[in-house]
């Protein structure tokens, strides 16, 4: 450094026209920065150190600083700093900042700052910020920020922030924010967020957000959010929500980390969720009558888990139950039916103790099994196991009695028998009430009783009826006579029971009034035919598609819980269709509401994304037009002297206005400058520099 020391007086000065131009500065921009815009250039060309004037046609306000910048411009107003920069334009307004920036340019309002950047580019109103951004664009309205942003650009209003965002991309409207994303993007309004998020994409209007989300798609509307979510896929309208998530049919949405949805319109809900294939059921027999089942062609399906990875499904609103309704069902409508079917076995069991109590003879019923055990009817000495033989044998000893009365014409019309001691016969004639007449061995005692009686006919073996019977008490140890009234009511008692039983077990069961016996019934219950109303009853109960189980998955038939499992063919999943929408915070949701919340989810997500990268393109367009406003003021070049300067510039779309003063010291060698820009975004800027000569 030169051992000039600058007087005091003069530091002083400096001081208080520092000072005064900072007051100044803020006094004239502070309007200027609410300006709608800023405009006014000189009609002449303006060169800076280093640069050439070459061959310049009808242009005027051209600007070029820098070695060789500006070299074979066509147009006006167009501004080149750097080396080699703005060679090769034709157009107006355009602007390059930066080494080997702006060249080979042809439209209007491009902007490109950062070396190497914005060359090749034919369009207006393209920008680029950083090296090599914004290179080889064939287009309008196209933004790169970031290093070897925005190159290999065909179309209008394409976006990219991020290093190496937005590359090879031949459509317009799409946007890029990330690193490495939005490569290889041939379509339209195409969105990915995301480091190396939406690239080898080929269709329109596809979303991705996420760390390599939404790459080598092929397709329009899909949405991918999640880090490698959305990806390899043919497909429309797909919604992938969560790390790895996948929906690779169209229609298909799959929400949560590894969730797959593989088949059109499928929905896979929940972590490691995946869907299979439809399983149509058109219906089943069941106790030998057939059934057609609503919702026997399902279009999709639903899973909320994986095979050995099941979920329950809690909450669940009681479904209508019809023979057309396809609602679900939840455990409160299922312990229902499950009372229901305990209640008619109930009734079962005390029916079956009934008619064995009225069979009697040891007849027992089995509650378990419902089996009855046969009674043992003992007549003559001989055992009967059913009511029918019983009869026919009771019966048979009856015509055997009428046999054995004996004609009453000469013999009493009852008579004693008593082999070993022969009495007095026959005392009295037929009809006068008399006692029957003496025997020798085997020959009938007509006074004396015995414990033998015979009815004589009108010839021998010729039966006799007797009528005018009383009822006998009918006990377990009675000896009285029976009349016919009485059998008759015992044989309707026990048809009435047997039809009863058989109207109640039902299945086919057939009460056979000449042999007392009822037919097995025959339950089909999910496929399995059986002919006991217990086994109906348990295989009901644990071959049932909604199954109870306790909160470690294993199955509890006979206890309700609060935990349901939906049991398909094969123990595969369930599909749950015509699911109303949700109210409630703990109600199931259907398909409907999932894509009406995300699609309107990602709608603002979209809105508030482009709204934030314009803001941005403006606010940046606004500093760099206060860059150039600040850079265009001349300066002091007198010993002693001092300058008041103002700049003007604009760049795409924005404008800025710069006021700046310069002071050269008495001895020429120092030199103080202060300069201050307002743009028409609203943003200020203020600079100070020294400088000293030798």
């Amino acid at each position: 450094m030169s051992d000039v020391q600058t007087p005091s007086h003069l530091r002083q000065r400096h001081s208080l026209q520092r000072s005064s131009l900072y007051l100044s500065l803020l006094a004239v921009l502070s309007p200027l920065a609410q300006a709608d815009s800023v405009s006014g250039f000189g009609t002449d060309n303006t060169y800076g150190a280093g640069a050439v004037d070459p061959e310049i046609t009808s242009n005027s306000g051209n600007s070029a600083y820098g070695f060789n910048a500006g070299a074979k411009v066509t147009g006006k107003h167009n501004t080149t700093v750097g080396s080699n920069a703005g060679v090769n334009v034709e157009g107006s307004f355009n602007s390059a900042v930066g080494r080997n920036a702006g060249s080979n340019v042809v439209g209007d309002n491009n902007t490109y700052a950062g070396n190497d950047s914005g060359n090749g580019v034919k369009g207006r109103g393209n920008t680029g910020f950083g090296i090599n951004a914004g290179r080889t664009v064939n287009g309008m309205g196209n933004s790169g920020l970031g290093a070897n942003a925005g190159q290999n650009i065909t179309g209008n209003f394409n976006s990219g922030a991020g290093n190496n965002a937005s590359n090879r991309v031949n459509g317009s409207f799409n946007s890029a924010n990330g690193a490495f994303s939005g490569w290889n993007v041939t379509g339209d309004t195409n969105t990915a967020t995301g480091a190396h998020a939406g690239k080898q994409v080929n269709g329109s209007s596809n979303f991705a957000a996420g760390f390599s989300a939404g790459n080598n798609v092929s397709g329009d509307n899909n949405i991918a959010i999640g880090r490698t979510s959305g990806s390899k896929i043919s497909a429309n309208d797909t919604v992938a929500i969560g790390t790895d998530a996948s929906a690779t049919a169209s229609d298909a949405v799959a929400l949560g980390n590894r969730a797959s949805a593989i088949n059109h319109n499928d929905v896979a809900l929940g972590a490691g969720s995946q869907t299979a294939a439809a399983q149509p059921t058109a219906g089943a027999v069941i106790d030998g009558n057939a059934y057609i089942y609503a919702g026997s062609k399902p279009a999709s399906v639903v899973s909320v888990g994986a095979q050995d990875a099941e979920r329950q499904i809690s909450n669940v609103a009681a479904g209508r139950v019809t023979g057309t309704s396809t609602d679900a069902i939840n455990g409160s409508q299922l312990f229902a039916t499950h009372r229901a079917v305990n209640l008619v076995g109930s009734r079962l069991n005390s029916l079956g103790g009934d008619i064995a109590n009225y069979f009697g003879a040891g007849a027992v019923y089995n509650p378990f099994t419902g089996n009855m055990s046969a009674p043992s009817y003992l007549i003559q000495g001989s055992n009967y196991n059913n009511v029918g033989d019983a009869f026919k044998a009771v019966n048979t000893t009856l015509t055997s009695l009428d046999t054995r009365i004996t004609d009453l014409r000469d013999k009493s019309p009852v008579q004693y028998s008593n082999p070993q001691t022969p009495t007095q016969a026959n005392p009295y004639a037929p009809g006068s009430g008399g006692a029957g007449g003496s025997s020798s061995a085997g020959s009938v005692n007509g006074i004396t009783p015995t414990q033998d009686v015979t009815l004589v006919g009108n010839a021998p073996g010729q039966p006799v009826s007797l009528h005018n019977v009383q009822d006998g008490v009918v006990a377990r140890n009675s000896k009285d006579a029976v009349n016919g009234g009485q059998l008759q009511q015992t044989r309707q008692h026990l048809h009435n029971q047997g039809n009863s039983v058989t109207n109640t077990l039902g299945a086919g069961s057939r009460y056979d009034a000449n042999t007392g016996k009822v037919s097995n019934p025959t339950y089909t219950v999910y496929g399995n035919n059986t002919s006991n109303v217990g086994e109906a009853i348990d295989k009901l109960q644990t071959g049932a598609p909604v199954q109870y189980s306790d909160a470690h998955g294993v199955a509890t038939p006979d206890v309700p819980s609060n935990d349901v499992t939906l049991s398909g063919r094969n123990s595969g999943p369930v599909a749950v269709h015509n699911v109303a929408p949700g109210i409630q915070g703990t109600d199931a949701v259907n398909v409907n509401q999932l894509h009406s919340a995300i699609r309107g989810g990602t709608q603002g997500q979209f809105d508030q994304i482009r709204s934030d990268v314009n803001n941005l393109r403006k606010d940046a367009m606004g500093a760099a037009a206060g860059a150039m406003a600040m850079a265009s003021m001349p300066q002091a070049y007198l010993p002693g002297r001092s300058m008041l300067a103002s700049g003007m510039a604009t760049t795409g779309g924005e404008a800025s206005m710069a006021v700046g003063l310069s002071t050269l010291s008495d001895n020429g060698k120092w030199v103080f400058k202060a300069n201050g820009s307002a743009d028409t975004r609203g943003q200020m800027g203020v600079g100070v520099g020294a400088g000293f000569h030798w």
